[in-house]
C-alpha cells in the first residue's frame, strides 16, 4: 500500500498530502510539478480518480532554482518502492519564470534568437523550448536549465510542459477571466477574453500585498473591471488566507477553480478541489 513520503535526501520537506485508504499504483499514471522552490506529485487510476497527492518545499530557501532533476527522480523511486511497482510517468509541468509569449505570426528563427539572446539567458546551460497554445494567436517559448531536461530524460523521459498551458487551455473556454495560480511562492496569471489570450506571465512573490497589487495591475493594464471579470484562484493557496481575504475587498466575483474535466476524487478528500488544479489538469 502506498504510503506519504516522509523524508528526501536534498533539504526538503513534506507540505500538503492525501493517499487514498488502500491504494497501490496499479495502472495509474503519474503527473509531477517543479516550480523554483516546490515540487508536487499526483497519482491518478486510469479511470481519472486521485488516488494521491503531495506537496514539497525546500528547508534552505532557493528562490529563482528549479528542483534538481535527481530529487525528482529519487521521488519517484520512493513511490515506486512503496508500492512496489512503476506507474506510469506521464507529464512533467514546469513553472519556469524565463518565458514569453511570440505572436504566431512573428515565429521563425529570427525572433526565437533574439529571444535566446535577451531574455532567456541561453547559453551552453540551458535550452529553449516551444510550445502551442489554445490561442492560435500566440506561442509559448520558454527555457529550462540543460541538467534538468537532461537528467530526466536519462532517468524517466516524461512529457513536459508550462503550467500556462493547462492554465490557458482552461481560461480560453470562458469569456473574460482573469486567473490566478499559486505553486509555492510563485504566480502565474492569465486574463483571457472573447476566448482569446490576453496576457500571461509568471512572478515570484514574497508578500501578500505584493500578490494583490499584481492582480489589480493586471486588471488595470488590460481595462477590465474588477467589479465585474472574474477572478479564478487555483494552485496551493487556503480559502481563509490572508492573500484571499485582502483580494475580496477589491474584486467581487472571486472564485476557485473546480476539478478539470475528467478527474474525480474520493468521498474522504479534505483539501480544497483547486489545490492541485494544475497539476492534474496537465
Amino acid at each position: 500500500m502506498l504510503q506519504p513520503v516522509t523524508h528526501l535526501s536534498q533539504p526538503w520537506k513534506a507540505g500538503a498530502s492525501y493517499i487514498a485508504p488502500g491504494t497501490t499504483n496499479t495502472g495509474c499514471r503519474l503527473h509531477m510539478a517543479a516550480a523554483p522552490g516546490a515540487l508536487a506529485y499526483a497519482m491518478l487510476s486510469e479511470s481519472g480518480m486521485l488516488q494521491a497527492a503531495q506537496t514539497f518545499y525546500p528547508t534552505v530557501f532557493e528562490a529563482q532554482k528549479l528542483p534538481d532533476a535527481s530529487l525528482i527522480v529519487e521521488l519517484l523511486d520512493q513511490l515506486k518502492h512503496a508500492a512496489g511497482q512503476s506507474p506510469l510517468f506521464a507529464r512533467l509541468v514546469v513553472y519556469s519564470p524565463a518565458m514569453t509569449l511570440l505572436p504566431a505570426s512573428a515565429s521563425g528563427p529570427l525572433p526565437a534568437q533574439w529571444w535566446q539572446e535577451h531574455f532567456a539567458g541561453h547559453n551552453n546551460h540551458s535550452s529553449l523550448r516551444k510550445a502551442l497554445l489554445p490561442d492560435p494567436d500566440y506561442e509559448l517559448w520558454y527555457s529550462l536549465p540543460s541538467a534538468f531536461a537532461d537528467g530526466l530524460a536519462l532517468a524517466t523521459d516524461p512529457e513536459i510542459r508550462h503550467a500556462l498551458q493547462p492554465l490557458a487551455s482552461a481560461a480560453t473556454e470562458t469569456h473574460v477571466c482573469v486567473r490566478a495560480d499559486f505553486c509555492g511562492h510563485n504566480l502565474l496569471l492569465i486574463a483571457c477574453g472573447d476566448q482569446k489570450l490576453l496576457f500571461a506571465n509568471q512572478f515570484r512573490f514574497e508578500h501578500t500585498n505584493d500578490v494583490v497589487y499584481l492582480i489589480l495591475a493586471l486588471y488595470h493594464q488590460q481595462r477590465l473591471a474588477n467589479d465585474q471579470v472574474p477572478l479564478i484562484l487555483s494552485g496551493d493557496i487556503m480559502e481563509n488566507s490572508a492573500i484571499v481575504q485582502l483580494l475580496r475587498r477589491y474584486v467581487r466575483h472571486l472564485t476557485f477553480a473546480s476539478l478539470p474535466f475528467g478527474v474525480t476524487v474520493p468521498r474522504d478528500y479534505p483539501l480544497p478541489l483547486h489545490f492541485f488544479y494544475t497539476l492534474l489538469a496537465v
